[in-house]
């Protein structure tokens, strides 16, 4: 295994003291990466911007149509079928209304990618280059360290630049630690800069914008980065945004990266896609790790 592969595999462990018992399920026993045409048809670039846009067009229109069902059903219906229809059409704004609370993250626009095939558990995708307005946060617990990003950023997008202009939201937001060469991140949720330089917290600009096209944040601590095109394995799960939680899943998903034969290209990445007011069990939550 590389170095870097090498690296990652260590920092994972030093993050996490007890030992993961990986489940052979996760992982196929061959390390032949199984192509999605097998299963889906040829894999396609996917276009969430689309599918967000359609959304955010529907799901409004569907509640006001529920909404005004119901107001047309107490006020011109027989009385006997008012109740009954009333009440439907109301649920059917609430549940609307439900779905566009907790899965937020189909209304707003996504990096595209391709997915190339499966390994287990792990997805393997590449992407396209991509720029990032990404800030540094050093020196606190690793939640909140995300959340000072998080709000860092927001600023940025929300209009504290040199044009004021506002950025459309995408998702997820992704966060990589930045370590030190002969350091490693904090073993618990403690400090993020136990020897580490911090968490790098960034946001994906939207598909149509240069680095060049952006305006100047007003906080120094945004800048942008310019990230080529990359093929990254994934792993997929759900729960709290908690450093330990992460922390878990980056270990697993190194150790099924080094099942499978591949090769690791720095530290793993996490990707949020909901907000906070997403249930745990609702909420899709990734790790990344580049690959050769």
């Amino acid at each position: 295994m590389s170095a870097p592969a090498r690296h990652g595999t260590c920092l994972s462990r030093q993050i996490m003291q007890n030992p993961l018992a990986s489940d052979p399920s996760d992982l196929a026993t061959s390390a032949t990466i199984l192509p999605v045409s097998a299963e889906f048809g040829d894999p396609p670039i996917l276009s969430q911007s689309r599918r967000a846009r359609t959304l955010r067009v529907a799901v409004p229109v569907l509640a006001g149509v529920s909404a005004a069902a119901a107001i047309v059903a107490a006020t011109r219906l027989p009385r006997p079928h008012q109740r009954a229809i009333a009440l439907t059409a109301l649920g059917t704004a609430v549940g609307v209304g439900l779905v566009r609370w907790q899965l937020g993250r189909l209304f707003v626009e996504q990096p595209a990618h391709t997915v190339k095939g499966r390994i287990g558990a792990l997805e393997i995708r590449t992407y396209p280059a991509t720029v990032q307005a990404v800030t540094l946060v050093e020196g606190v617990f690793w939640r909140r360290a995300l959340d000072e990003g998080f709000r860092r950023l927001g600023a940025f997008i929300f209009g504290s630049n040199s044009a004021g202009e506002h950025i459309a939201m995408t998702s997820p937001v992704i966060a990589t630690a930045a370590v030190a060469e002969t350091t490693a991140i904090a073993s618990t949720e403690g400090s993020t800069t136990d020897g580490a330089a911090g968490l790098n917290v960034a946001f994906i600009m939207p598909e149509a914008r240069s680095s060049g096209s952006l305006p100047v944040p007003r906080d120094h601590r945004v800048r942008f980065r310019d990230v080529p095109p990359r093929r990254v394995a994934v792993l997929r799960f759900t729960g709290r945004y908690e450093g330990t939680n992460v922390a878990l899943h980056q270990r697993k998903l190194l150790d099924l990266v080094e099942r499978a034969g591949l090769t690791a290209r720095g530290e793993p990445t996490f990707a949020g896609y909901d907000g906070p007011s997403t249930i745990p069990i609702l909420r899709r939550l990734e790790v990344w790790v580049e690959i050769d």
